[in-house]
């Protein structure tokens, strides 16, 4: 930023018009941060337009925050605004917002690298809001509250102590990639989700899955080798964390992504490029999204000549209800919407979903009809 140049082009601007005609946003912004904005109000629109954009007021606010403010009080036509800019004022807008919902004396955070932020400014009460968050034991002395669902994912192999760094953990989720032990003596109103099965039936062993994974052995005849592929159910192969902003409230399904653990990556190459989903009914969607966020994949293999196959991808809740995954070429939306058409010419062939058949625990089957589930 040229300082100098901001200086001299502010003394052709008389009124406020004249101000946001000859600077954008971002330039504005700049000058805020250097001092030189706050005279030129001062003397010549509002003494208090200075005094709430004084330097020492926004230094702890983010670009976001400041540039709704010079929004609001230099009155800037939003239309005016290119789509970086308009992004950032619904970011600060919708910070607001939470604040006024949750906030209280505390500090809103949506993402990691907001959390980091507010760690490194030393706030010391924050509200993590519907993201997925880790927590730095190395920055000690905060509580943490959760709201909108958000998750804490712990990756550590080996064991945390929340306490020891004075770490209070409220209203939260927390996936657990290994199995450790956490204290949490401080904490309250905790989930706890585990990801370190192996398997559905805990009697799988994982020297099993590695054997499978390796594929036929030389004196196996492909019928055996065949048959222990297809014994080789409900493996965890990977995780998926839900997020509201993917779920489809028309086809009453989650769009996922998939996290493969590292040892399925040779059966996994195959979905390269794919889309997965998943049809969970929206009342129960709202149940799991509340207690069960981080999903753990399970598969059904079988054998694909000497090699081991996923034949079936699925997610299992804590009541035990099967959701299986679709899989496609396009997003589910894409791939119904072309499936209603080809029905539509009589091109549709058997109907509609007919792979995303799910059945629950009361013996009710649901599948898509190319307007609802029934």
């Amino acid at each position: 930023m040229n300082e100098e140049i901001y200086s001299e082009r502010i003394l052709n601007c008389y009124t406020i018009e004249d101000l946001t005609r000859l600077f954008s946003l971002a330039e504005l912004l700049e000058m805020a941060r250097a001092g030189i904005l706050q005279p030129w109000l001062a003397e010549n629109f509002s003494e208090e337009a200075a005094e709430i954009l004084s330097p020492e007021e926004i230094i702890s606010w983010s670009d976001d925050e400041l540039k709704l403010a010079l929004c609001e009080l230099l009155e800037i036509d939003l239309d005016e605004l290119s789509d970086y800019d308009a992004q950032a004022i619904e970011r600060a807008l919708n910070k607001r917002q939470l604040k006024e919902l949750y906030g209280g004396a505390g500090t809103i955070v949506t993402n990691q690298r907001e959390l980091i932020d507010a760690l490194n400014n030393g706030d010391l009460i924050i509200y993590l809001v519907g993201g997925v968050f880790q927590i730095p034991l190395n920055k000690g002395g905060v509580t943490y509250y959760g709201r909108e669902n958000a998750l804490v994912e712990i990756p550590n192999r080996r064991d945390v102590d929340f306490d020891s760094a004075e770490i209070s953990l409220n209203d939260l989720q927390i996936f657990l990639r290994n199995s450790i032990t956490v204290k949490y003596a401080n904490s309250s109103n905790l989930i706890f989700l585990r990801g370190d099965k192996i398997a559905l039936n805990d009697g799988v062993k994982k020297i099993d899955v590695y054997k499978l994974l390796r594929g036929r052995r030389t004196f196996e005849t492909p019928e055996n080798f065949s048959q222990r592929a297809e014994d080789m159910r409900g493996i965890v192969v990977g995780k998926v964390i839900l997020d509201e902003k993917n779920y489809n409230i028309n086809l009453q399904m989650f769009d996922l992504k998939i996290d493969w653990h590292f040892d399925f990556l040779p059966v996994a190459r195959k979905f390269i490029g794919k889309f997965f989903s998943c049809n969970i009914p929206a009342g129960l969607a709202a149940q799991i999204y509340a207690t069960e966020r981080a999903q753990l994949v399970y598969a059904d293999f079988c054998a694909s000549g000497d090699r081991p196959d996923i034949k079936q991808l699925y997610l299992i809740n804590a009541d035990g209800t099967r959701f299986d995954i679709l899989v496609t070429d396009k997003p589910a939306q894409e791939y119904f919407a072309e499936q209603k058409e080809n029905q539509s010419s009589g091109s549709g062939g058997s109907g509609y979903g007919l792979e995303l058949i799910t059945v629950y625990d009361d013996g009710i089957i649901w599948t898509y009809d190319g307007e609802d589930w029934v």
